[in-house]
C-alpha cells in the first residue's frame, strides 16, 4: 500500500463504506508471533489497524444521532495558498461549551451539518460550503484520529525509523534481546546504590528487579528487552518507581510511558513521592522530571502536587523566571550596595506626586470658588511632616518587595529547571536565600536611627564610630550577601527565553526522567534532542505492540523495560475482525508466547489470603506468597454480619434472568436489587461502627454498570465515611477498594457466559479487594459449561464459601423488589416457595397481592414486608402491629385482618382454609399492601366474597391454636362425601389448592 496519510484513507470511504463492517476482512490477516524482515513486520499492522480505525467509524455513524455537537461560526478555505488544492479550510467554533459537553479537540474527526441532531439517513444529503454563512452550522462528533494516526506514521517510517535497531531484534524466537549482556553479567553495580536498595523497604524479587534493569541501562554492547511481571497487588507501581529513582540519580535520561493517562499520572505522582522524601533541598531535582500531556485528560485538577512536574504548567513558571530573575538580582545588588540616591529619589518622587495632587485639589476647589490659601498651606506642611517616609521604613519595604520576588523566581529555577543546567549555582543560591531572610529580620529589628542604618549601607567601610552589635552581623550579612548576588549575576547560566515553545523545547532536551503516554511521545520528538537511551513502560501488557512504535521513534534509545502482567486485560479493540487477528496483543505478550523469562514480582500485599487464593491457582500456579500484613489478624475485617459477608463468599442468586439494553448490553435487575441491598448494608454497618469503608462495585456488562449506577444515585456521595465506585472490569484494571461486590448478571437456562469466560477479564474482578470479595450471580447457569466460572463456583462450595441470597432476609426482599421491578412472574411464583418453604404456615395469595406490593416504592418498606410474612408464616402475632379499621359488617369483619407496615402501607390478610387428603387445614392467605384511602372499597370487596363462606367455615378460620407465643395451624378430617361435595361445587378451596406453597 503507498504511504498516505491514514486521514486521507477515512475521507475516501462513501457512506456504504462506512457502514460496511466487511470492508477490510478479506485483507486483515492473522498477525504473526514471529517475522522475516522489518517490512514484514511492519506491514502485518496496516490493515487491522485500518479496519480498526474503520469499527471505530463505524460504531460513531451508526450512533450519531446521540453524538455531541458544537455550533460552527465561520467555515472557509484556508487563506495559506499552498493549502487551497488539498481541500483545507478554517473553522472557527463556538468557545463555550456546548450544551453535550462538546469543544472540538485536535484529531476529532466531525460531520458537519446544517442540523444539530443527525440520523444516518441525513448523511446521504450533499451540501457545499459557500463563503457566506447563510444558515447554521454545527460540528457532530465522529471520532478521534490522533493515536491511531500516530500509529499510521509510524509504521509507514519504514526501515528509516529511528527505533528499528530494537525492532530488528524483537522478530523472532530466535532472539537474545531479553537475555543477560555476557560483556556486563559480570558487571558490579555501586555499591551505594545496591546498598540503598537492600536497605529499602522492597522485597527481594522487588530489588531484584530494579538492579536488573539498572544492569540493562548500563550495558552499551547490545539492544535489550526485559519484562518485569507484576501480578495484582505485588507493588509493580512501587518497583517502578524505585527503577526510575534510581535513573533519575544516574542521570540516565529515560521516557516512560504507558497506554493511559490515568496509569502515567499514577506512576508519576509514586515517583514524585519517592522523590519529596529523598530530596533535602526543598524541590531541586524536580526540573529533571517532566510530565508531558493533556491537562484535562490527565484530569490535573484533582492532583495538585502534580504541578510541580507538569510540563504546561513548567512553561508558564520559567517564562516569568527567565525573564525576571536577572532584573530581581541586579535590583537587590543597587539596594544593598547605595540605597541612599534611590531613597532620595523616592522622596523627590514622593513630594512631586504631593504637589500634582495639591494642584489638582486647588483647580478643584478655585472651580468651586471656595480657594482660602493660607489655611491650605497650613495643611500641606502639616501633611508633609506626617507623611514623609524614614529612610528605615523604605529601605525595609523595598527589600522585602525584592526579596519576595527574587524569592519567587530563584524557587522557579530551582524547582523548574533541569539539573544539569544548574546545579553549580544552586548552593550559592540557596545561601543567598537564607541571607536575604537573616538580612530582612535584622532591618525589622530595633534599629536606633536612620543614622544608624545610613552607616550600615555606606558604600566605603567608614563607619564614623562605633554601633549596636546587631547592626554589625547586619553590615556584615549584607555584604556576604552583595558578594553571592554579584557572583550569581555572572554565574547563572540559563537562556534568556520568552517564547512557550522555545521553553518547552528547552525542559523537554535537558530532562532526565519524561512520562507520557505511548501515543504523546509523539509530540516530544525535537530536532537537535540529545538522545534518550532507556525507554519505561509501564502496564505494558496493555499496549498494543504497534503503538509502541511510536516512543521507538525517538532517537537514542538502546534499552526497554516492559512492566505488566498478561494475564489481566490486553489493549481494547473495537473491530473483532481486528481481534481476532491478534491486533491488540502487546509486545510484552508476544515475548512470553515466545519463551522469553519474565521476572516474577513474587509478594502480594492487597489481598485477603481467602480472595488470593483462588486467582493464585488458577492464574499464577500458585507462584505468589502471600505479604506479611495480609496474613495479619488485622486484615480481617468483619463489615457485615453472618457466615455470607466473610472475606470471600460466592453468593447465588437463582432467581431473575438477563436481558439486553437498547446497546445490547446484559443487565440482570435482579442482581441489581441484591447488589444495592448489600452497598446500603455496609452503608448502615459502618454508620454504627464509624469505620472508613471503600465499595467497588464491578461488572463485565455496561448496561449492568449503568442499571447499578442508576439504582443508587448519589445517596452515598456526601459521606466521608463511605465511597462507592461501580465501573466495568475495564474501568477497575488497577483499582482496589476494602470490598468489591462483583455482579456476574448471566443467568440463563443454557449456561450461555459471553466473553464472562475470558479469564484475563475474570482475573482482573477477583483481585480487586483488599478485605472482602463477594461474587453475586447464578450458580446454576455459572457451571453448566466447563469454565473458569464454573471452577469458581466449584471452589467456592468446597470451601464453604457458597450462600444462597434467599436464605438472607433483607436479600430475599432485594430479590422480590427485582422481579417485581422487572415483571418477572415466573420467578415471583418461585421465589414463593422458597421464602416459606420452612413456615408452619403454608401460604397463599390474592390475586392482587403483589401488583400491590410492586406499588410501594420504598424499600425500606418493601423489606419489612416481607419480613412480616415470614414471621406471620412461623405464627408470629404482634397485636400491637393490628389496626382496628371498623369497614366491614360484624362477623365476616372479624376475619380480616390489619397489620401496619409503616404509616403509609397496611398488610391485609386473613386465616383461610385449604381442603385437600380429607383434611381442612387453617393456611394464611395475603391479599395486598393497602394504604388508608384504598382499604375501604378493599374491605368491602372482601367482605363480599366471605358471604358465601357457612358459619362453620368462619369458626374454623377463626379457632386458634397456641403454642407459648405462636399461633400454628389447626387442621380438620372431613369424610369422603364432604370432599365430592366441595369438588363438585367447584369451590374456593379447589382453586387454592393449586396456589398454595410448601
Amino acid at each position: 500500500m503507498a504511504h498516505s496519510a491514514l486521514v486521507d484513507m477515512v475521507f475516501s470511504w462513501s457512506l456504504e463504506d462506512m457502514l460496511n463492517q466487511n470492508l477490510y476482512r478479506k485483507k486483515v490477516e492473522k498477525i504473526p508471533e514471529t517475522f522475516s524482515s522489518v517490512s514484514h513486520y511492519l506491514n502485518s499492522f496496516t490493515y487491522p489497524l485500518l479496519e480498526e480505525t474503520h469499527a471505530d467509524v463505524h460504531a460513531s455513524v451508526k450512533n450519531v444521532a446521540h453524538a455531541p455537537t458544537c455550533k460552527v461560526l465561520y467555515v472557509a478555505e484556508s487563506a495559506d495558498k499552498n493549502l487551497r488544492r488539498s481541500n483545507i479550510y478554517d473553522v472557527q467554533f463556538e468557545q463555550e461549551i456546548s450544551q453535550t459537553g462538546y469543544k472540538p479537540q485536535m484529531g476529532d474527526l466531525i460531520l458537519l451539518s446544517d442540523a444539530r441532531s443527525v440520523r444516518v439517513g441525513d448523511m446521504k444529503r450533499s451540501t457545499y460550503i459557500t463563503q457566506q454563512k447563510r444558515y447554521d452550522l454545527y460540528a457532530v462528533y465522529l471520532v478521534n484520529l490522533t493515536t491511531n494516526n500516530r500509529i499510521w506514521e509510524a509504521l509507514k517510517q519504514g526501515t528509516e525509523g529511528k527505533g528499528m535497531n530494537i525492532i530488528r531484534n524483537v522478530l523472532d524466537a530466535g532472539s537474545t534481546v531479553g537475555e543477560e549482556c555476557n560483556l556486563c553479567s559480570s558487571h558490579v553495580i555501586g555499591s551505594d546504590l545496591h546498598g540503598e536498595l537492600q536497605s529499602s523497604d522492597l522485597n527481594a524479587s522487588q530489588t531484584d528487579a530494579v538492579l536488573r534493569s539498572i544492569l540493562t541501562s548500563k550495558c552499551i554492547h547490545k539492544n535489550s528487552v526485559k519484562l518485569i511481571w507484576g501480578p495484582p497487588g505485588t507493588g509493580k507501581t512501587k518497583t517502578v518507581a524505585s527503577l526510575l529513582w534510581a535513573l533519575l540519580n544516574m542521570k540516565c535520561r529515560t521516557l516512560v510511558c504507558a497506554p493511559t493517562n490515568i496509569a502515567v499520572v499514577e506512576i508519576a505522582m509514586r515517583l514524585l513521592k519517592l522523590a519529596r522524601e529523598e530530596i533535602k533541598s526543598d524541590c531541586y531535582g524536580l526540573g529533571d522530571i517532566v510530565l508531558f500531556g493533556n491537562e484535562v485528560r490527565m484530569r490535573l485538577k484533582e492532583y495538585d502536587e502534580l504541578s510541580d512536574i507538569f510540563l504546561d504548567y513548567r512553561v508558564t513558571t520559567l517564562g516569568n523566571c527567565f525573564t525576571e530573575w536577572k532584573g530581581l538580582v541586579n535590583s537587590m545588588i543597587r539596594l544593598l550596595k547605595d540605597p541612599i540616591p534611590q531613597y532620595i529619589a523616592c522622596l523627590e518622587n514622593m513630594k512631586k506626586m504631593k504637589e500634582d495632587e495639591r494642584d489638582n485639589a486647588r483647580k478643584d476647589k478655585q472651580m468651586k470658588g471656595d480657594l482660602d490659601d493660607d489655611n491650605d498651606d497650613d495643611n500641606d506642611d502639616d501633611d508633609d511632616e506626617e507623611e514623609e517616609i524614614t529612610f528605615q521604613e523604605y529601605v525595609s519595604k523595598k527589600f522585602k518587595q525584592i526579596k519576595n520576588n527574587l524569592s519567587i523566581c530563584f524557587g522557579g529555577l530551582c524547582n523548574n529547571v533541569p539539573s544539569t543546567c544548574i546545579s553549580e549555582v544552586v548552593e550559592d543560591i540557596n545561601k543567598a536565600l537564607a541571607l536575604l531572610e537573616s538580612v530582612e529580620t535584622l532591618l525589622n529589628g530595633d534599629i536606633v536611627s536612620d543614622d544608624e542604618l545610613t552607616k550600615i549601607f555606606a558604600p566605603h567601610e567608614n563607619t564614623g564610630g562605633e554601633y549596636l552589635p546587631s547592626l554589625g552581623i547586619l553590615r556584615t550579612q549584607r555584604n556576604e550577601c552583595l558578594k553571592i548576588l554579584i557572583a550569581l549575576a555572572s554565574k547563572i547560566s540559563i537562556p534568556n527565553l520568552d517564547d512557550n515553545n522555545l521553553i518547552r523545547e528547552y525542559c523537554l532536551k535537558n530532562a532526565t526522567l519524561i512520562f507520557s503516554t505511548a501515543s504523546s511521545s509523539a509530540n516530544i520528538n525535537l530536532a537537535d534532542m540529545k538522545p534518550l537511551k532507556m525507554l519505561v513502560v509501564d502496564e505494558a501488557a496493555q499496549l498494543k505492540e504497534c503503538e509502541l512504535l511510536i516512543p521507538l521513534q525517538l532517537p537514542g534509545i538502546q534499552h526497554i523495560i516492559l512492566i505488566g502482567d498478561d494475564c489481566q486485560l490486553p489493549a481494547t479493540i473495537k473491530s473483532t475482525i481486528s481481534q481476532e487477528a491478534d491486533f491488540g496483543r502487546s509486545l510484552f505478550e508476544r515475548m512470553v508466547s515466545l519463551g522469553q523469562r519474565k521476572h516474577l514480582l513474587n509478594t502480594q500485599y492487597r489481598m485477603n489470603p481467602s480472595i488470593s487464593l483462588f486467582p493464585n491457582k488458577q492464574f499464577y500456579n500458585n507462584q505468589i506468597l502471600d505479604g506479611a500484613n495480609v496474613r495479619e489478624k488485622a486484615y480481617k475485617r468483619i463489615l457485615l454480619k453472618g457466615d455470607t459477608y466473610g472475606p470471600y463468599s460466592f453468593i447465588n442468586v437463582a432467581y431473575g434472568s438477563e436481558a439486553s439494553n437498547n446497546k445490547h448490553s446484559q443487565k440482570n435487575m435482579v442482581e441489581v436489587a441484591v447488589v444495592s441491598k448489600i452497598v446500603s448494608n455496609l452503608y448502615e454497618a459502618s454508620i454504627v461502627t464509624g469505620e472508613r469503608v471503600s465499595v467497588g462495585v464491578i461488572s463485565p456488562y455496561n448496561g449492568q454498570v449503568f442499571a447499578i449506577q442508576e439504582k443508587i444515585g448519589d445517596k452515598y456521595g456526601k459521606s466521608t465515611n463511605f465511597s462507592v465506585s461501580v465501573r466495568s472490569v475495564d474501568g477497575f484494571q488497577g483499582g482496589e477498594e476494602d470490598v468489591i461486590i462483583i455482579s456476574t448478571v448471566r443467568s440463563n437456562e443454557d449456561g450461555s457466559l459471553g466473553f464472562l469466560t475470558k479469564s484475563q477479564r475474570t482475573n482482573v474482578a477477583l483481585t480487586r479487594a483488599r478485605y472482602c470479595l463477594w461474587i453475586v450471580g447464578n450458580g446454576r447457569t455459572l457451571t453448566h459449561n466447563d469454565s473458569i466460572w464454573k471452577e469458581l463456583v466449584n471452589d467456592a462450595e468446597n470451601r464453604g464459601c457458597y450462600f444462597n441470597a434467599d436464605e438472607d432476609s433483607s436479600l430475599a426482599a432485594a430479590i422480590i423488589d427485582g422481579l417485581l421491578d422487572s415483571e418477572q412472574i415466573e420467578d415471583i411464583n418461585r421465589m414463593k416457595s422458597i421464602l416459606f418453604r420452612h413456615a408452619k404456615w403454608k401460604v397463599i395469595f390474592g390475586e392482587a397481592f403483589f401488583s400491590s406490593l410492586k406499588d410501594v416504592r420504598s424499600a425500606e418498606a418493601r423489606e419489612e414486608v416481607i419480613s412480616m410474612l415470614k414471621k406471620l408464616s412461623n405464627g408470629w402475632r404482634d397485636p400491637e402491629k393490628e389496626r382496628d379499621l371498623k369497614v366491614t359488617e360484624i362477623g365476616t369483619s372479624q376475619l380480616l385482618k390489619f397489620y401496619e407496615v409503616d404509616k403509609e402501607h397496611i398488610l391485609v390478610w386473613t386465616v383461610d382454609l385449604l381442603k385437600e387428603n380429607l383434611q381442612c387445614i387453617q393456611v394464611l392467605k395475603f391479599w395486598a399492601i393497602s394504604t388508608c384511602y384504598e382499604m375501604p372499597d378493599l374491605a368491602k370487596s372482601l367482605n363480599h366474597s366471605f358471604r358465601k363462606y357457612t358459619t362453620e367455615d368462619i369458626d374454623r378460620r377463626k379457632f386458634k391454636c397456641l403454642e407459648g407465643d405462636l399461633e400454628l395451624p389447626m387442621c380438620w378430617e372431613i369424610t369422603p362425601e364432604e370432599d365430592r361435595e366441595e369438588s363438585n361445587s367447584n369451590s374456593l378451596s379447589a382453586r387454592l389448592a393449586s396456589l398454595y406453597l410448601k
